[in-house]
């Protein structure tokens, strides 16, 4: 009984909004705040309507807070992505081969070749040339002019 009571605290804990930063209160609702931003609500009444509900964030760390947020999500589902699948119970754990000593999991797959970019993302930069200033340069030097086969036949 006593487990189960430390555990309500905890959740209280976890949900309420004394003991949390208002990053981690954001991130509670910020689908119903991106869904107000993609109905056309401006940031400043989003972050308004956020202070009198009790949030002390100024609108530059609100949208700094938004920014980092979305890049969490986009790294999230990237992972979720490669991550094989999960046990379906949390008490299964995949065991490692007597063998190798790691775990059956393939290896990830390498990236597509033909992918194509996104329009933000940047091209691969080219192989660098590294110059050596220990190595010297070759030069060849043309002493004499050869002449032309057609003045070589002349009689």
């Amino acid at each position: 009984m006593a487990e189960n009571g430390m555990a309500d605290v905890l959740r209280k804990l976890a949900t309420g909004t004394a003991n949390r930063p208002d990053t981690a209160r954001l991130r509670d609702i910020f689908d119903e705040v991106e869904a107000a931003l993609s109905a056309g609500v401006t940031h400043a009444a989003i972050h308004e309507a956020l202070q009198t509900g009790g949030f002390k964030l100024t609108l530059k760390s609100f949208q700094s807070a938004l920014y980092r947020l979305r890049e969490e999500r986009q790294k999230g589902s990237r992972k979720r992505e490669a991550q094989p699948a999960q046990p379906s119970t949390p008490n299964q754990v995949r065991r490692a081969t007597p063998t190798t000593g790691v775990s059956p999991a393939s290896p990830p797959a390498p990236p597509p070749v033909g992918k194509k970019r996104g329009p933000l993302e940047l091209a691969p930069s080219p192989k660098k040339w590294e110059w050596d200033p220990l190595e010297r340069p070759v030069f060849e030097f043309i002493d004499e002019v050869k002449p032309k086969d057609d003045d070589e036949k002349k009689p």
